[in-house]
């Protein structure tokens, strides 16, 4: 095989389903990933007016398929893809795996589009809000509710079946690590011209692989990495050179001296030794923000999510450089909340930790880092959050922070002029600039 038959993997989009399929029956139909007697007991449901449990066993299943098909690609890389340390080889993806996890790496490895992953998570969202206490006695999903999640589900995941993408992106990791790119190759050209998504992935996928393998596969994966950091360091945002210092870190903890020798001239040629961690107080702050995150994807999570805040809140005054991301991401995922509100009792932990942010470290957050995190931007497209995150402008004075990034600024600017029409599309401008 000659390098240039590698070649960067396609994202998918979603399976088309003509606007006349409009009932549960004519839409179920297409679920190819469903037995003939699973979509019989959903159209059962819906006919008999029971479109919550048809949905939300809709739902599981959607997920079970999904986390099957990432579990697939082996656990290891999927904690990789996901920067859980806590997840190895041996997880069990439906146990360790939220449904955001997996709608999110999904998205990443471009088995699910833009569009899929955020009508899938704004789906999780209705699910949870109709399963609280928080839903009114009288609040009733409604057909048209039920129906639409429905589509989604089929049309984003269970109307295929094989998840190509997925598939394809697993023979692009393999080639990766079984030869090793020239400095002419087309594909690191092709990669340097790509979406940041294609960026970050390959980066992780060679991480993934050099802390797995051993011999000539390890031996192809960091010429690779070296390969492409080269080229690409300078586009890479903060959490990701945070990742490579975190791979040399344990490199060098766990004597493996090939990988470690190999990261430290990567990294001192890159002048990115900035980016190496004080690795067990950062592991504290990532699992206590993991916590808030899970805590704020799963169902009831309005009552579940002060005791984790409160937690992450009171680890200390300064929050180590690799877990700031992730421990921003919680925190305005608690203080945005969703479309059916936020939770009440968690705001005071998170506006503790949110206070102890400076503007230094606004300012590099917003250049640098809200720039890749999906989570925090998709929740500015929709109406309810991004009035909450105006509230959040003013309150911490952010439109006065110096901001390197121009869509950022603009959405800055629009902030503090409380024209939240101009926030959702200054969001939206922000995520696609990620990929598909």
């Amino acid at each position: 095989m000659s390098n240039s038959e590698i070649s960067l993997w396609e994202p998918n989009n979603a399976v088309y389903i003509p606007r006349q399929a409009s009932s549960a029956g004519e839409i179920a139909n297409f679920a190819q990933q469903l037995r003939r007697a699973d979509i019989d007991r959903i159209v059962a449901a819906f006919d008999a007016d029971l479109c919550e449990l048809a949905v939300e066993y809709v739902w599981k299943r959607t997920m079970s398929i999904l986390k099957r098909q990432l579990a697939a690609m082996g656990m290891g890389f999927v904690g990789e893809m996901l920067a859980r340390p806590d997840i190895d080889n041996e997880a069990n993806a439906e146990l360790v795996l939220t449904d955001y996890d997996a709608i999110e790496l999904a998205h990443q490895l471009g088995i699910v589009n833009r569009i899929g992953a955020l009508e899938l998570r704004q789906a999780a969202e209705l699910l949870s809000y109709y399963a609280s206490p928080d839903a009114d006695e009288y609040d009733e999903l409604s057909l048209v509710q039920a129906v639409n999640l429905l589509r989604s589900c089929v049309v984003h995941i269970l109307a295929r079946e094989k998840i190509d993408a997925a598939l394809d992106f697993a023979e692009f990791r393999n080639k990766l690590s079984q030869q090793v790119l020239l400095d002419d190759d087309p594909t690191l050209a092709t990669l340097c011209g790509s979406q940041y998504f294609f960026k970050r992935t390959t980066i992780r996928v060679l991480l993934a692989d050099v802390k797995a393998n051993q011999g000539a596969q390890l031996e192809n994966a960091l010429a690779n990495l070296d390969s492409v950091l080269r080229r690409i360091w300078v586009e890479l945002q903060d959490p990701d050179k945070w990742q490579i210092g975190q791979a040399y870190a344990e490199a060098n903890a766990n004597n493996r001296k090939l990988l470690s020798a190999t990261l430290q001239r990567i990294l001192t040629s890159l002048h990115g030794f900035d980016y190496v961690p004080e690795t067990l107080r950062s592991s504290t702050y990532t699992k206590a923000a993991n916590d808030v995150l899970a805590a704020h994807i799963e169902f009831n999570n309005f009552y579940n999510e002060p005791i984790p805040m409160k937690i992450l809140a009171s680890l200390g005054s300064t929050i180590p450089g690799p877990a700031f991301q992730i421990c921003m991401r919680a925190t305005l995922a608690v203080k945005l909340g969703n479309a059916y509100g936020n939770s009440a009792a968690a705001q005071k932990y998170a506006d503790k930790l949110l206070n102890l942010v400076s503007q230094d470290r606004w300012s590099a957050y917003l250049s640098r880092s809200i720039t890749s995190d999906e989570l925090v931007l998709s929740k500015l497209t929709d109406h309810k959050p991004a009035t909450r995150w105006i509230n959040l402008v003013e309150e911490f004075g952010l439109a006065d922070v110096d901001v390197k990034d121009a869509r950022i600024a603009r959405l800055l600017k629009a902030s503090a002029s409380k024209d939240i029409t101009q926030v959702q599309s200054q969001a939206l401008a922000a995520l696609k600039r990620l990929g598909p």
